[in-house]
């Protein structure tokens, strides 16, 4: 698998662009849901956890993005986006949560 951040970078763009269109008419509690299936399936793909945890975050960073970065307005959507590479997401997540 990967094992440079621009190689980790092209994996996780490449899943983005692959998930985007499909999740894109979902709502957020599925887009959620989803993820936690991708989660998963990339976990056992990727035997090195570090590794793994660089893809899946800068993934869900690039579906984020391709998804157009809409404030958070969900439980659900704050969940995705507190798993983002992102700092901005991550506190746009800690934010909604705090005040819900």
């Amino acid at each position: 698998m990967a094992h440079n951040s621009g190689e980790v970078h092209a994996v996780a763009a490449e899943w983005a662009e692959r998930c985007a269109p499909l999740l894109s008419t979902l709502d957020w509690a599925r887009v959620h849901t989803a993820l936690s299936e991708l989660h998963d399936q990339l976990r056992e793909d990727i035997p090195d956890e570090a590794e793994f945890e660089l893809v899946f975050a800068d993934l869900v960073s690039g579906i984020i993005h391709r998804l157009g970065d809409a404030p958070v307005e969900t439980q659900s959507q704050a969940q995705v986006y507190a798993s983002s590479a992102e700092h901005d997401h991550r506190v746009q997540a800690e934010s909604w949560l705090q005040r819900h």
